[in-house]
């Protein structure tokens, strides 16, 4: 859970009782609830439209390149992804995989989103042989903020 969201997902009301005793509704838990599952919904619209294009174009008579996809500002690297494992051009997978993965970092729940285009043990982000950008970076600890 997403508590950042949670939050942001409770309606903003003008009286000052105790966001405790409001937050910890039965309906806090609805409205959160809705409100992934219309992110969720988004997401996937998004990812159909991209999917679309990208079979489009990988489908044209001309032969379409990683290039010419990643330069395409309509399209994601995860719907390029997708687009590419169900047009059986894996290889072309293979090189959206990482910025798929960096897409699914920023949000996670563009996996709920795709299990309609791509199946679940396609998702990327279980994929082994994706290894991380960040795989081997030291982080910068004065610029590490650790909360309790």
């Amino acid at each position: 859970m997403d508590s950042e969201l949670f939050v942001a997902a409770q309606p903003i009301t003008g009286s000052l009782g105790d966001p405790w005793v409001e937050l910890t509704q039965v309906e806090a838990g609805r409205r959160y609830r809705a409100q992934v599952r219309r992110i969720i919904r988004r997401l996937r619209t998004e990812l159909r439209r991209e999917v679309r294009r990208a079979e489009r174009m990988m489908s044209g008579d001309r032969q379409v390149s990683v290039a010419s996809l990643s330069q395409d500002s309509r399209l994601s690297p995860l719907g390029c992804y997708i687009a590419a494992h169900r047009m059986g051009r894996t290889d072309m997978a293979s090189q959206f995989a990482r910025g798929a993965v960096e897409q699914h970092r920023s949000c996670p729940l563009y996996r709920s989103a795709s299990y309609s285009l791509l199946p679940a043990e396609c998702y990327p982000i279980d994929d082994p042989s994706v290894v991380p950008e960040r795989a081997g970076v030291v982080r910068n600890l004065k610029k590490s903020i650790v909360m309790n």
